[in-house]
């Protein structure tokens, strides 16, 4: 948009007397909004930094929660293995329980079996020599004894692998527990992380077209301050003061012009929020929705003083009405007039292009008075 206002202010400029303080107002507005830009840049700038030592803090903390669980996976490995280690004890001693059980059951069975008895004083009786029947008995139950003592200590030691065991798997479960938490925390941190990029490749976007923004704002700036200067010298040299043009009373017409197209207005004149840059930019004209290929019309007499291409808004038509007034016409597809033609309002002076900056096919129109934009919406017909 402030593309077509540079154009447009030079080419008032250019072509009339008096119109000094206009375009030195328009330079004001081009100098204001980019110092708004600059701003903007800074402060996008700032949130590049800031984002930056997010992401390093955030790439810190994920290093730091994967050294954790790093750390964790180790110590359940090794708390696997000392639960295997465990269980193979266990599995050996109930063995060896099972096994010296077995015995002394055999012992007592065969015991049973040879002398029908396990009563001690019916074995002595039994028995010619006394004495052998003592040893006998005494040796058997030493024998049971041992066997005792070691199914005993067999059950102790189980009973504390158990135990062991019991604890292992505790705390083997409650690693698990810590490294399921921190693998749920490492994902919150690279989905942090991802965000971040994202808002990160955002800004510097941003930042890219910020800079080429105020690129452009300031050659435009310069360009037309060497047009203020240019025309101030013509001015002086030449004394001309303004084109002729038949006499129209432009100013009574105000609320009758013709429609350029019949449509909707879906860009309005004014302040806006610019929607890429998000900040507040003027609108000179008006984005009136049209049918690509639909009749464009003058929107009332006078001289075609502009028929021709413009970048960023294809074909553009400026028409004069005396007394300092103009009407643009732009996103034209083609161009029925030609510059110096008089024109009656309501003539046909081109066609509806196929798209437009906005997006969609709209003709843009703009009404001036001594280079300064007016609301077309007040002057067109209600």
């Amino acid at each position: 948009m402030w593309k077509i206002n540079i154009l447009i202010a030079a080419f008032f400029i250019i072509c009339s007397a008096g119109l000094a303080a206009e375009p030195k107002e328009e330079l004001k507005h081009i100098k204001k909004e980019l110092d708004i830009h600059k701003k903007k840049l800074q402060e996008t700038k700032k949130t590049e930094l800031n984002i930056l030592e997010d992401l390093k803090k955030v790439s810190r903390e994920i290093e730091e929660i994967e050294e954790k669980i790093k750390s964790h996976r180790m110590k359940i490995k090794d708390l696997q293995i000392k639960i295997a280690q465990t269980e193979k004890e266990i599995k050996s001693y109930s063995s060896q329980l099972e096994t010296r059980r077995s015995y002394l059951v055999s012992r007592i069975k065969g015991i049973q079996r040879f002398y029908y008895q396990t009563d001690p004083l019916l074995i002595i009786l039994m028995e010619d020599d006394t004495t052998e029947a003592l040893r006998l008995i005494r040796n058997i139950q030493k024998i049971t004894n041992i066997d005792k003592e070691l199914i005993n200590k067999f059950k102790a030691e189980l009973k504390r692998l158990t135990a062991v065991q019991n604890e292992l798997k505790n705390l083997y479960a409650s690693l698990k527990t810590e490294e399921e938490a921190l693998k749920k925390a490492e994902e919150t941190q690279k989905k942090k992380k991802k965000e971040k990029e994202i808002l990160l490749v955002k800004v510097r976007q941003n930042k890219v077209l910020y800079e080429k923004k105020i690129r452009e704002l300031e050659e435009n700036a310069r360009r037309l301050t060497r047009l203020l200067k240019e025309t101030e010298k013509r001015q002086t040299r030449t004394g001309r003061t303004d084109v002729s043009l038949p006499e129209g009373g432009f100013t009574k017409m105000k609320g009758t012009l013709v429609w350029p197209v019949s449509g909707r207005v879906v860009s309005h004149y004014g302040t806006q929020k610019d929607p890429v840059f998000d900040i507040p930019v003027f609108r000179s004209g008006i984005h009136i929705n049209a049918a690509p290929g639909a009749e464009v019309k003058a929107s009332a007499e006078g001289k075609v003083v502009y028929a021709n291409y413009f970048k960023g808004y294809q074909n553009l038509v400026i028409i004069s009405h005396g007394e300092g007034y103009y009407t643009v016409y732009g996103n034209l597809g083609s161009i029925t007039v030609k510059e110096g033609a008089y024109v009656k309002g309501g003539q046909v002076i081109g066609t509806v292009a196929d798209n437009s900056n906005i997006g969609t096919p709209a003709v843009y129109f703009e009404v001036r008075y001594r280079g300064k934009p007016l609301n077309p919406e007040q002057w067109l017909k209600r």
